[in-house]
């Protein structure tokens, strides 16, 4: 969830070929003060000494619809740079970065 939270995103979407639809976009994400928690990972600094630095999201994306308006493929990665509240905050997991792949396909009937 992205409650309680500041974001700035820049986004590219691409069209270049019939049936493909891809984006690029990256996301900085920090909190009002902080002092604030991060509901989405249930983590909170009250002291305000881990800062209000959440992180940048960096994420792609690729459908393709192999079988037009009846089979849809799509992958993914997002990549998750932790700032100084994801790894400093009170009960923060250990490492620096988060790697997310996926893959799925939709049917329609």
């Amino acid at each position: 969830t992205r409650n309680n939270m500041f974001t700035a995103t820049a986004r590219i979407d691409g069209r270049r070929l019939p049936g493909v639809h891809a984006h690029a976009l990256v996301r900085h994400i920090r909190l009002p003060s902080e002092a604030d928690a991060w509901f989405g990972a249930r983590l909170r600094d009250p002291t305000g000494n881990a800062g209000d630095e959440v992180g940048t999201q960096f994420e792609t994306r690729v459908r393709w619809w192999a079988i037009p308006e009846q089979v849809r493929l799509e992958g993914g990665w997002v990549h998750f740079a932790r700032g100084d509240f994801a790894t400093d905050a009170p009960g923060a997991p250990r490492g620096d970065t988060v790697d997310y792949f996926w893959f799925a396909t939709r049917i329609i009937f």
